[in-house]
């Protein structure tokens, strides 16, 4: 019975098909009852505290909790839910038609009377006691409608748990007070915000004791409350201070808070881990609380209707999204002028919207329509109950984002409303540049005696139908698209990178040695060479951390040295039309390891070796796209979950919808090549 309800409740998720406004929810699931029976104090500043550590074993048979009971006081799945605080003014109050953008309500907060003792009652500030009696009024005309109690909040707003949850009297009382305000505001269960048991966060009276009295509490909320009303926690992104597993028995669903996990120049609330990501993803946070054996349909995935920003430009640390709004729209927030810094910029990989300067150095990350969608698709892929979003009064006036999140979950398309703009003037949507998918990789090695070692450059045949590849040796190879090979010829040189002008056929090598800045090897059998005849400006005193790149650019060659992450313009006779350090461009590259040139985009790829272990400055192993004069940057792309030791080589292949990678991974063993597949190439 168990393993049909989880299969019937995955499907009804997934055929949602109700849209926000409808006077009608339809499409949710709504189970009869059986028979006989997140967010901080200041509007998500602090939601994420507690140390780097979390996870657990791994847990192969969780159990699904999916029981009729359960399901019956579930309400309406998947799950759309809200945070509603009593810092929402007169004129933010919900219409009918917003409150049917979600399926759940969370009103807040409530806190202890006695916050040193964890006794007194429980107390909401005004007007929240007024607003939970609207809300409930609207169930007249939406019935399927879920209202909770928040209780707790961030920090010292949680006094009084520890002292409560550790005393049996005081535990009862607080039990009986969640049943009361239950009772009296019409309200359909308790959400508790206890940020966090044994984590004494602003002196919230923390004791080691409380993670087994958190389990102990929520056992006897369980029992006063009966079967018919909700409990659920808000929970941080490192899956700490709570045994999740263990609750599970009395608490219906857990809200992952995965939001307030970074600071710019770090992502709020990343989606996927890239080089914009301090501590976790939101998918590695939903994956910790996984292998504690808490099913994904018992989470909901937090959507952050905030951002956090840079205070000296914004004014505050934190970025409401109707304030995103008018920065897009106006280039203003509260009236202060950000126009220089509120280019949208969006992470591919991350799958993540933020604020920029013209160089694309961040200065608030936050949500929007577009980011909430890929959020949406990976919540519904893992089966997970719902979303939740923390909170209502941070939105923008016309509703964006409830309304798009509602609809999004609902299977609908949402377009967006406010893309914003890039440094050029133009909208920029994921849409508008490349975007990382998976990659393959082989090692470049037959036997013991017959492998490339050092790979450090790459570039297509004329016709494409091959790769040539060099190292640091002297070897040139031509290398298959599935990793097979064969050495072309071998020459004692320190070649670093190719470049092809592919309306000739002439391939262009640069070399790190620093009298001699590369040959000219001539099509068609590329047997022969010449040196450049001149030699690049600086090389001498760079040593071994000269000339590592080459690119053909428009008739032209860019080369690209470790050193100061330079880029040199020259002309093939031998003229310097520019330099400049790419570290004026972005900030965090470390160092050129590799060229090429998109003629047909006006893009610049350029790959990083840097590990940012020694230098934590930079970012680590990275791809960076800038435009064709490399005036600004487009995207970074993090390549560290597949190079480990030394990414030298990228070549771009739009035939197969990709970017190819080579790794030098040391002169006695043999190199990686990688396959990079990108959407949007």
């Amino acid at each position: 019975m168990k393993r049909l309800l989880s299969y019937t409740l995955l499907a009804l998720f997934l055929a949602a098909v109700c849209s926000c406004g409808q006077e009608n929810p339809g499409g949710y699931t709504i189970p009869s009852p059986p028979s006989g029976g997140g967010g901080n104090e200041n509007g998500g500043g602090n939601n994420g505290g507690g140390n780097e550590n979390g996870g657990g074993e791994e847990n192969q048979n969780p159990p699904s909790g999916d029981d009729a009971e359960r399901l019956a006081r579930l309400g309406q799945t998947p799950i759309v839910a809200v945070y509603f605080t009593e810092y929402t003014t007169e004129a933010e109050f919900p219409t009918l038609e917003d409150v049917k953008c979600f399926t759940h309500i969370n009103i807040g907060h409530a806190r202890f009377v006695n916050k040193e003792t964890g006794d007194g009652g429980l107390v909401v500030k005004d007007p929240g006691p007024d607003y939970m009696k609207r809300l409930a009024a609207y169930k007249k005309d939406y019935p399927e409608l879920k209202l909770l109690l928040m209780v707790g909040g961030w920090g010292a707003n949680a006094n009084g748990f520890s002292a409560m949850a550790k005393d049996p009297e005081k535990r009862k009382l607080f039990c009986n007070e969640c049943v009361r305000f239950c009772e009296e505001y019409n309200l359909d269960g308790i959400d508790l915000d206890w940020e966090y048991p044994t984590y004494a966060a602003e002196g919230n009276g923390a004791d080691p004791s409380d993670t087994k009295n958190f389990t102990t509490l929520v056992k006897e909320m369980r029992e006063a409350l009966g079967p018919n009303r909700l409990i659920s926690y808000a929970a941080p992104d490192s899956g700490e201070y709570i045994n999740n597993k263990e609750v599970l028995e009395w608490v219906d669903y857990i809200n992952v808070m995965t939001y307030s996990m970074g600071d710019p120049p770090y992502h709020n609330s990343p989606l996927y881990r890239s080089s914009l990501t301090r501590k976790r993803s939101g998918e590695e946070s939903v994956e910790i609380f996984h292998k504690q054996g808490v099913p994904y349909d018992r989470m909901n995935y937090g959507m952050a209707f905030y951002g956090h920003a840079d205070k000296n430009i914004f004014g505050s640390s934190s970025l409401q999204y109707y304030a995103a709004v008018e920065a897009m729209t106006t280039g203003k927030v509260n009236g202060k002028d950000v126009s220089k810094y509120a280019y949208r910029w969006w992470d591919p990989t991350g799958k993540n919207v933020y604020f920029g300067d013209a160089a694309g150095t961040m200065s608030a990350s936050f949500e929007d329509v577009e980011s909430l969608g890929y959020r949406v698709e990976f919540l519904k892929s893992k089966g997970m109950l719902g979303a939740f979003a923390w909170e209502y009064r941070e939105d923008a006036k016309d509703g964006t984002l409830r309304k798009a999140l509602r609809k999004l979950m609902n299977g609908e398309k949402v377009e967006n409303p406010y893309p914003g703009t890039t440094p050029g003037g133009g909208s920029q949507g994921s849409n508008a540049l490349p975007e990382m998918g998976k990659h393959t990789t082989w090692k470049l090695r037959v036997d013991d005696n017959n492998y490339v070692p050092e790979l450090s450059g790459l570039c297509l045949s004329k016709d494409g139908d091959f790769l040539w590849g060099c190292d640091d040796n002297g070897g040139l190879y031509k290398i298959n698209f599935d990793g097979t090979f064969t050495k072309h010829w071998p020459k004692s040189a320190e070649m670093e990178g190719l470049a092809m002008d592919y309306a000739t056929g002439t391939m262009y090598i640069g070399l790190e040695d620093s009298s001699n800045s590369g040959y000219v090897v001539p099509a068609p059998n590329y047997n022969s060479k010449t040196n450049f005849g001149w030699v690049v400006e600086g090389a001498s005193s760079m040593g071994n951390s000269g000339v590592e790149g080459i690119a053909w650019y428009k008739g032209d060659l860019y080369l690209g040295t470790q050193t100061g992450a330079t880029l040199f313009h020259y002309t093939l006779s031998g003229e310097l039309k520019s330099k400049k350090s790419l570290r004026t461009v972005c900030s965090t590259i470390s160092e050129i390891a590799g060229l090429d040139y998109d003629e047909e985009k006006d893009r610049l790829w350029v790959i990083d070796s840097n590990s940012n272990k020694d230098r934590p400055e930079y970012d680590p192993y990275t791809i960076y796209l800038f435009d064709g004069a490399a005036t600004k940057l487009l995207a970074k792309y993090a390549i560290g979950d597949f190079a480990d030791w030394n990414p030298e080589a990228i070549c771009v292949d739009k035939k197969h919808n990709c970017i190819w990678v080579g790794e030098d991974c040391g002169d006695d063993k043999f190199s990686l090549l990688h396959k990079v597949e990108f959407t949007n190439l």
